[in-house]
């Protein structure tokens, strides 16, 4: 058995490559960067919140498809993140996280509920609710996984 597993990885290193990660382990990795998006939201932490993205993010919103530096998105969210307070950004349902074959790409789509108010100063206006889905894909590049492109449109909202 030992052979086989050495047999393995040396033809891994032979044709440039690495054994990747298992798809549970990749599964995981998605689902906790999910988490600390939520956490991001929750506390306002811009830097978090870009933390694992890309150079460059790719978004398609409203019938087209943007494209930003990750400087840029950072600069975005310090500026949204001071005007504005979250109380909710809970997933509805079981997050769905699709990984390629290769274990080098993966997809992760959720539905959201998110109630989230304007701060005016000191003063925080009343909550509003919404209901957002979007997909997010990542890829790994030097043993990191990294957000390129985010797919959004906001559900309905709910009164």
């Amino acid at each position: 058995m030992f052979k086989v597993l050495t047999a393995i990885v040396l033809a891994f290193i032979l044709a440039g490559c690495t054994p990747t990660d298992s798809k549970i382990e990749v599964e995981k990795i998605i689902y906790d960067l999910n988490l600390d998006h939520r956490t991001a939201h929750m506390t306002n932490d811009a830097n978090l919140l870009v933390a694992q993205m890309s150079d460059t993010i790719y978004n398609i919103q409203d019938g087209a498809i943007y494209t930003s530096a990750k400087s840029d998105v950072l600069k975005r969210f310090e500026k949204y993140f001071s005007t504005v307070k979250y109380k909710k950004w809970d997933d509805i349902e079981k997050p769905l996280i699709k990984v390629s074959e290769k274990g080098d790409h993966a997809t992760l789509m959720v539905r959201k509920e998110i109630e989230v108010a304007p701060v005016v100063g000191d003063s925080i206006g009343a909550y509003e609710g919404s209901i957002w889905a979007w997909s997010a894909s990542y890829e790994k590049k030097d043993r990191q996984w990294y957000l390129y492109l985010i797919s959004a449109g906001k559900e309905s909202k709910r009164e």
